[in-house]
């Protein structure tokens, strides 16, 4: 099956606001996270209130996004959507529920802001609209971006060709090109080194910080803002800059247990993970309270086949005191071949903090292990959501879009 999106921009601003009373009730998705406000209308946007976590999306809802704020979806047809700030969005049209009915496409519509898609369920793609442009995507991964009061509208594919066209002209784009497309023109087309770089937004900066770093001064403070611009340059994937900045950190001082998480996660990048390995418990010997710390040592002891000094040294901690240590404890589960298990702690780090990726991940992972299939897609997609340019939620997801396919073939056969 080929895969297909398709993109409809030539709708008059109003038109994204309308609202179909007979579809109100049908769901549509669900509201996955929320970083500051984000509120609905169903009523063309003369009224708006505040949405909360998890709250179903139905047919015609309208989604803004206050300043400062961002916000993900996922959506019945498998469609991951991140929304950044000041974003109106709408779902004009419910997509299909994946292996069920398939007879109609999604409708979203971008009104002003930016977003990120993805969606690789075999579904019909759904159709999006902006005021400019038309745009048919073969392929599952973009962003778009469209101004506030112009409509002009920026379209970068990330995975696949997208055909864009209006009554000016049209134009083939593909990975590592961008459209452009200003009202009363046609598309211009131009090569962008890094398609990657137009959702820097979506980046999440590991935390390093302990309780003894809160309290650093003078050239240890320094040292640690240092610490986080390494690790800022290795999300970005300038591996060679990180690992120099993070020894200017160094040279500034060695005190902070914050250089050294910094230090032990960008040497783990490089697989040194021995050498990465004596930072993180050195950063763990400064400061026995740090978390940062805690996970970068287990992490390193479960990569290095050390599974019952992780677990021990995970023992010794509080679980109680963040997340993550019940995320450590549901892993090792996974490799000990305990599914039901670690699917327990993934529940429980969740329910402490539902925006954890990895939870999302390791907890799809282990409903998948217990042949609870579509469950287990569903929570690696929200893994996806939480953190799209993560490779590891999409190699898993990817995997088990794999094996799905398989399991159909037999049962065909």
């Amino acid at each position: 099956m080929k895969w297909a999106i398709q993109l409809i921009f030539n709708y008059l601003l109003p038109s994204f606001l309308i609202c179909n009373t007979a579809w109100a009730g049908i769901k549509a998705g669900e509201v996955v996270w929320i970083k500051g406000t984000l509120e609905a209308s169903y009523d063309r946007g003369t009224s708006w209130n505040a949405i909360k976590l998890h709250q179903e999306l139905t047919q015609g809802i309208c989604l803004r996004v206050s300043k400062d704020s961002e916000a993900a979806i996922l959506l019945r047809d498998g469609s991951q959507i991140r929304l950044r700030q000041r974003s109106i969005f709408c779902l004009k049209q419910a997509g299909p529920i994946p292996d069920t009915d398939i007879s109609n496409k999604g409708v979203y519509q971008l009104h002003r802001g930016s977003l990120w898609f993805r969606n690789k369920r075999r579904v019909p793609k759904p159709i999006f609209e902006t005021p400019v442009v038309t745009a048919s995507i073969r392929g599952t991964e973009m962003a778009v971006t469209v101004a506030d009061k112009t409509g002009d509208t920026q379209v970068v594919v990330l995975e696949g060709t997208v055909r864009c066209s209006n009554e000016l002209g049209e134009g083939i784009i593909k990975r590592g090109q961008m459209a452009t497309i200003i009202k009363g023109k046609g598309p211009d087309i131009v090569k962008i080194l890094n398609p990657e770089d137009s959702v820097q937004w979506l980046l999440l900066t590991p935390k390093i910080t302990g309780p003894s770093d809160l309290t650093a001064k003078g050239s240890e403070a320094k040292a640690i803002a240092m610490a986080k611009t390494a690790l800022d340059l290795l999300i970005r994937n300038r591996a060679n800059e990180a690992l120099a900045t993070v020894q200017k950190a160094e040279e500034l001082s060695k005190l902070p247990a914050a250089v050294h998480v910094a230090k032990a996660t960008i040497l783990q990048s490089f697989g040194k993970l021995d050498e990465a390995l004596v930072e993180a418990k050195q950063a763990l010997k400064i400061d026995p309270h740090s978390i940062p710390a805690l996970l970068r040592t287990v992490e390193l002891f479960l990569g290095l086949d050390r599974i019952e000094e992780a677990e021990s040294l995970l023992n010794n901690f509080d679980a109680s005191a963040d997340p993550r240590i019940y995320l450590q404890k549901g892993y090792i589960c996974l490799i000990k071949l305990d599914s039901v298990k670690a699917a327990k702690y993934f529940k429980k780090a969740l329910s402490m903090r539902p925006d954890l990726a990895s939870a999302h991940l390791g907890l799809g992972l282990a409903l998948y292990y217990q042949g609870k299939t579509n469950e287990g897609l569903e929570s690696m997609e929200r893994a996806c959501l939480l953190e799209p340019l993560s490779a590891y939620p999409h190699y898993y997801l990817g995997k088990a879009h794999m094996d799905l396919e398989k399991e159909k073939r037999l049962r065909w056969n």
